[in-house]
């Protein structure tokens, strides 16, 4: 589903069979810039990433951003998907 400024969830989460929100690591690489970064780990149960969301908590939160990442497959435990955000402040 495309982007819309009017979402508050992903359309499809990834939660139960050991899924769950990753957190993330934050920095600030530059003036007016926080960078978000967080690893998905595939597990022994096979997933497809297609979105990945930005959220002010682990559990419910607000969601902050929304990407669309096509389909990315995590069919064993040693697939992974990073995930960096950039957001820029002016």
């Amino acid at each position: 589903t495309a982007a819309a400024a009017t979402q508050t969830a992903l359309v499809t989460e990834l939660t139960g069979g050991g899924y769950a929100r990753v957190a993330v690591t934050r920095s600030n690489p530059s003036a007016g810039v926080i960078e978000y970064q967080a690893t998905l780990t595939g597990i022994a149960t096979a997933a497809t990433v297609q979105e990945v969301g930005l959220f002010s908590a682990a559990t419910a939160g607000t969601m902050f951003a929304r990407q669309l990442t096509g389909a990315v497959a995590l069919s064993s435990a040693s697939d992974s998907l990073q995930i960096t955000w950039q957001v820029t402040f002016s």
